[in-house]
């Protein structure tokens, strides 16, 4: 996308992507896939074969014929599913359900496409960073869209999309200006959308209903530290480390799901540096 648009920004690769760190176990997601199978095999032997065979499916999805097959096995199963699926050693899924925290959702609700997706754009491409950091992304795409006569409305939240016909034709925001559309893409949560910007009458009733079942998952919060020393002495040089103090991932993020979290059942922290 960024080659495409013509940005003239500057990607940089971290040697290792994350780290996850157990009572037992320290493991390194490598920019090299083969040397992340490579180092899972060596601390879980017996699994080995199952790790090949997972790893590298998750790293080729994005291949139509690999994905359509997929999709139809799994388009109804949840990441635990596929997880006891491949493997038998409860720790090995336990630290393979870890990176769930980035969709708030234990591995029993977590769908296996949507984690499968997961880890194949986060974990096995992911661990860029933007050099001049994510600043220098926000203004090369501002730039972009003004030279291609885009306008950007700053501090004009959006309260109305008004439909005539069931087509899109004004935007009204807050100050009551409004301008024609003929398509709109919220950012936003979709079920903000549906019932607060548009008029429900004009959607097909038994969709509204449905979708008015959904539960958004939860959202990370960030938290900003300031340190006397450094930790990194301590780290590999990773983008992410997930640092847990036990296995009970899905407990922690189905607790936190059901606002059933306190300070004194944390098990579990990230830290992205």
């Amino acid at each position: 996308v960024i080659n495409e648009l013509g940005l003239d920004i500057e990607l940089i690769r971290a040697n290792i992507v994350d780290c996850i760190i157990t009572p037992d176990y320290k493991i390194n997601f490598y920019s090299d896939i083969n040397r992340t199978i490579e180092e899972l095999g060596c601390i879980f032997p017996k699994e080995a074969k199952n790790i090949n065979l997972l790893f590298n499916l998750i790293n080729n999805i994005d291949k139509n014929s690999i994905l359509a097959s997929f999709y139809q096995e799994f388009k109804d199963k949840t990441f635990k599913y596929l997880l006891d699926k491949y493997f038998k050693n409860e720790k090995l899924k336990f630290i393979l359900k870890i990176p769930m925290g980035n969709l708030g959702l234990p591995s029993f609700e977590a769908s296996a496409i949507s984690s499968v997706m997961l880890y194949h754009g986060y974990l096995f491409k992911g661990g860029h960073y933007i050099k001049g950091g994510m600043q220098t992304l926000v203004n090369a795409l501002s730039t972009n869209l003004k030279r291609y006569g885009g306008e950007i409305l700053l501090f004009n939240k959006v309260y109305k999309i008004e439909f005539m016909r069931n087509n899109i034709k004004k935007v009204f925001l807050e100050n009551k200006n409004y301008f024609y559309a003929k398509e709109v893409v919220c950012n936003c949560d979709p079920s903000f959308v549906i019932s607060n910007l548009i008029n429900k009458n004009i959607l097909n009733k038994k969709y509204f209903l449905e979708f008015k079942k959904l539960k958004p998952s939860t959202s990370a919060f960030i938290l900003y530290l300031g340190l006397k020393d450094t930790i990194r002495k301590n780290i590999d040089n990773c983008c992410g480390l997930w640092y847990s103090f036990n296995y009970k991932s899905d407990e922690f993020y189905f607790n936190i799901s059901r606002n059933k979290i306190n300070s004194n059942n944390v098990n579990h922290l990230l830290f992205v540096f």
